[in-house]
């Protein structure tokens, strides 16, 4: 099986920067130039040890983004020179360092994304794990899940926020990224001067003589040319801290919209609320009253009159209101006694419509329960009813807006019976839908 090893350069006479090219295109490759036999014993002792005291092997370390709360991207890792693996649409990037010697550290710089918040809180931005082999058996660190990464969240970052020990490291990782475009451009620019180099002595050979200086003066013009285009430099700062996309100033135009429309909405709401005062149409019991009562020791309403008065209200200053589809149910201990309905209706604005009903039910029979709460009701000399169902209504506020509830009514009526068969008043007053 296949496995990248750390390279190890020992030499004396190849030249420093040599021996340092070749280390870093190495996975944790090291290079160690000496100038004598001495210093050579020594490195390589140091060498040796170095390589018994291997304390893990193959370590590699992924991080994750949190969805919703943060996001990576492949490129915005920073490792050095250790090869990395991710997929910045899925949001993971693992980092493969190799071996570690005993009292070895490895360091690894993330750029996390974070989106807007609107209020504080702690929130995991970042999950992490770690593998590696002991003995040729693989581990993981945490061994059963991913380690959370948190932090506090405000709405805006304070400048001075920033721990000292990352914000060199940034400025380290920036100045290595500066170093290595630096080095591409410099072997671009190398390239070409040894082009304009070899196209120079050509013509020399061609003018044989006094062309040659003129061959000498062109290879100086656009030597001079190209150092000028090396010294455009490049901004190794932060990305933070480079120009906006066109994105962004798409995502500002965009949010400015939204905020003027939301603000536009809410000023002609509160026009309209203010203008209207539109108020939900209901239903309330106005009167109530049991005229006879005949009820049997089997648990039989022989015969039940009462009469019922219902108030549909519209107290709506603009704007008619109308009943539609009026379905109660008078009962008793569960039982319906009486069902009411009403065709739909048109009630005028501040003003109401008496629904008046008289009850007559007979043959209804009481469960066990329903005939102890009729023996109860009795004795003590007031039945209770209930009144329960709904209403749809309907009316218009304004030019465009028309608004549809259904309201609904659930109350319990106690009459004096046997008595005068009035309901009790408060029992009246609270009886509305809702």
């Amino acid at each position: 099986m296949w496995r990248s090893t750390p390279l190890v350069l020992v030499n004396t006479t190849t030249p420093r920067h040599v021996l340092e090219s070749i280390a870093s295109k190495s996975q944790g490759g090291t290079f160690h130039y000496v100038s004598d036999d001495k210093s050579f014993t020594v490195r390589f002792a140091e060498i040796l040890g170095g390589l018994l005291s291997v304390v893990v092997q193959d370590l590699n370390l992924t991080v994750w983004q949190q969805p919703g709360h943060s996001t990576i991207e492949a490129e915005e890792v920073y490792a050095g020179s250790y090869r990395k693996v991710g997929d910045s649409a899925a949001g993971w990037v693992t980092v493969s360092f190799g071996d570690l010697f005993s009292g070895e550290a490895r360091k690894v710089l993330v750029r996390v994304l974070l989106p807007a918040v609107h209020n504080e809180h702690r929130v995991a931005v970042l999950l992490a794990r770690c593998s590696y082999r002991v003995r040729g058996e693989t581990f993981y660190c945490p061994r059963d899940h991913r380690m959370r990464c948190f932090m506090r969240r405000a709405r805006s970052a304070s400048p001075g926020a920033m721990n000292a020990e990352v914000s060199h490291d940034c400025q380290r990782g920036g100045h290595f990224a500066h170093a290595a475009h630096a080095q591409v451009r410099g072997a671009g620019r190398r390239v070409r001067k040894g082009s304009q180099q070899a196209a120079a002595a050509g013509g020399r050979r061609r003018q044989a003589g006094a062309g040659g200086r003129t061959g000498r003066d062109e290879e100086e013009t656009t030597g001079g040319g190209g150092t000028d285009v090396g010294g455009l430099g490049l901004w190794g700062g932060s990305r933070e801290c480079r120009s906006s996309g066109w994105w962004a100033w798409a995502t500002v135009i965009l949010c400015t919209v939204l905020a003027i429309a939301v603000i536009l909405a809410g000023a002609a709401v509160f026009a309209v609320y203010t203008l209207f005062k539109p108020k939900m149409p209901y239903l309330a019991v106005s009167d109530a009253r049991l005229g006879l009562l005949q009820y049997d020791q089997g648990g039989t309403i022989q015969s039940l009159q009462m009469s019922i008065t219902i108030r549909a209200e519209n107290n709506n200053s603009r704007a008619d209101a109308t009943f539609s589809r009026v379905d109660l149910a008078l009962g008793f201990h569960g039982v319906d006694v009486a069902l009411l309905r009403a065709e739909p209706f048109v009630v005028a604005r501040e003003s109401s419509l008496p629904l008046r009903y008289n009850v007559v039910s007979v043959g209804r029979t009481l469960d066990a329960e329903g005939m102890q709460a009729m023996d109860a009701a009795l004795k003590a000399s007031v039945v209770p009813f209930d009144l329960l169902g709904k209403a749809r209504t309907r009316w218009k506020v304004g030019v465009f807006v028309r608004l549809r509830y259904w309201t609904r009514i659930w109350c319990r009526l106690r009459l004096f019976f046997p008595g005068n068969g009035t309901v009790v008043p408060t029992d009246r007053d609270r009886c509305r839908s809702r």
